[in-house]
């Protein structure tokens, strides 16, 4: 399935080669030194939190928080949030979001153009594209509803029960729960805990690929026409960034 998806390498390619693009184009524009902050790793994988918290480290160290920390408070955020209206709007175009194709030029701002060179004839994103995250959610889905899990469910929740904890499914903690950051990791590392000693995990993981598998083969044209569509697009940024 992951081959169907941007790999972390190449989606720091496309940032990159988008970051160079638009500093080209501001420059041009009188913002002389305009510089893109660096983008950040995006954390987030296909599994990452699939099957609920498994990573120990981070159950400690961030409960149920993003890994990676507040976007909010994030420099890429920061960056975003200082720009006055006037750079901002050169920037990302008169909508404040990078647009591309349908819309008058003057609309689509230098991260507009910057999309442009790497998309090509197609918009960002377009159902081609979308299919493998489709196959994913559809999945997982199945997997989740799989009446084969429904021991391991049941096995995690009573562990879960043994440390003060009424929940059901991964899924269903923390819940809506105001907890301080004391309480949060403790139930956070109670839920890894669980995963391991309930063989949840494991078990979800091989029903979930299963019907993976199953997906990918009913879908594997439009799986291949969306990957040769980032294939496409991983030129377009590597010429881009092999001429800077």
């Amino acid at each position: 399935m992951e081959r169907y998806l941007l790999t972390e390498a190449e989606e720091k390619v496309l940032d990159t080669a988008r970051n160079k693009l638009a500093e080209k184009c501001m420059r041009r524009s009188g913002y002389s030194g305009f510089t893109m902050p660096e983008q950040s790793p995006n954390p987030v994988r296909l599994t990452t939190k699939r099957y609920g918290l498994t990573d120990m480290g981070e159950a400690r160290t961030f409960g149920y928080e993003p890994a990676d920390g507040a976007q909010a408070n994030s420099p890429v955020a920061e960056f975003y949030n200082g720009l006055s209206s006037q750079v901002k709007t050169s920037l990302m175009g008169q909508s404040g979001e990078p647009i591309q194709n349908g819309s008058d030029a003057q609309d689509l701002g230098c991260m507009g153009h910057a999309l442009e060179v790497i998309n090509g004839s197609r918009p960002p994103y377009d159902k081609i594209e979308a299919a493998a995250m489709e196959v994913q959610t559809e999945s997982w889905n199945r997997s989740f509803k799989d009446a084969r899990l429904a021991e391991y469910f049941d096995k995690w929740s009573a562990c879960m029960r043994k440390s003060g904890y009424e929940f059901k499914t991964p899924m269903d903690a923390p819940g809506d729960q105001v907890l301080s950051k004391e309480r949060e990791v403790a139930m956070a590392v109670a839920e890894v805990e669980c995963n391991r000693t309930s063989g949840l995990v494991e078990q979800w993981f091989a029903i979930d690929s299963e019907y993976q598998k199953t997906l990918v083969d009913d879908h594997i044209v439009a799986l291949r026409k969306g990957r040769e569509v980032m294939d496409s697009r991983l030129r377009n940024a590597r010429e881009e960034l092999a001429g800077t």
